[in-house]
């Protein structure tokens, strides 16, 4: 089966929330809720916590330190987070990579593992649970092998697609080597990230309200049930990755 290591990204110079994974949250900061719901999904060899080396993420640095966590400040230009991921697959020895972003408090170990067997199951190079998501924005993940995840560092030359890691695999992969997991009821209309203070806002109410322990399922029928979902409704999903196309910074890395 090999080694399957799980790899959250984080930075602190996040441009619509700066610091964002450093965030007080239930008594915590945000990055530690995700950090130890991804370490409960079964099967992992490893949990890496990701950053760039810039002096700005050294407050990450100092976190996973005293809460004993892997992690990997990368050299280098920050927005190369596809060249950071092959890093820490080869650093870690890993035969399968799972992305995890650092702004997602609610990850559940379950869902993580769904993503990890279907790409098993099929044998697929690339596998995901986000196209077309069909579960609350904040719980998606990606699970692909390192040799798909090696070509995507060779051949991608976009920024974006640098930036964001796995849109050339989607891109440029044959149709029939990746899937995504798709749930039967759709539940993407509700919002369980954290990319704007509005985000945060209502991860807070959630966890005032469920504790620190709350699950997304929890999330949701509390959001109903209260009426939270007009915080941070209307915030457009993977905005981030819509910016990083449309917004002029979509360009070859060399130019």
């Amino acid at each position: 089966m090999g080694r399957t290591v799980a790899i959250i990204q984080a930075r602190v110079q996040s441009t619509r929330l700066p610091a964002k994974v450093l965030a007080p949250l239930g008594g915590h900061p945000l990055l530690w809720h995700v950090v130890n719901r991804v370490r409960q999904t079964p099967g992992l060899a490893d949990v890496v916590v990701a950053t760039g080396d810039v002096i700005a993420n050294e407050a990450i640095a100092r976190l996973c330190v005293a809460e004993h966590w892997d992690y990997y400040a990368a050299p280098g230009p920050e927005y190369d987070v596809l060249r950071r991921y092959h890093e820490v697959a080869t650093l870690w020895r890993a035969d399968v990579i799972v992305r995890v972003t650092g702004d997602c408090p609610l990850h559940d170990p379950a869902i993580i593992g769904d993503v990890i067997a279907f790409r098993r199951a099929h044998d697929y190079a690339y596998a995901s649970n986000a196209h077309p998501p069909t579960l609350p924005d904040g719980l998606d993940c990606e699970a692909m092998t390192v040799g798909a995840l090696a070509r995507a560092n060779r051949e991608a030359t976009i920024r974006s697609d640098r930036e964001h890691v796995t849109p050339w695999l989607r891109a440029n992969l044959p149709a029939d080597a990746w899937g995504s997991v798709r749930y039967p009821t759709d539940l993407s209309r509700y919002r369980l990230t954290v990319d704007e203070p509005a985000d945060l806002e209502l991860m807070r109410r959630l966890m005032e309200l469920g504790g620190v322990d709350i699950t997304w399922q929890q999330a949701l029928a509390l959001i109903e049930a209260h009426g939270l979902g007009g915080i941070n409704g209307g915030i457009v999903r993977n905005a981030g990755y819509v910016v990083s196309k449309e917004g002029g910074r979509d360009r070859r890395t060399a130019d």
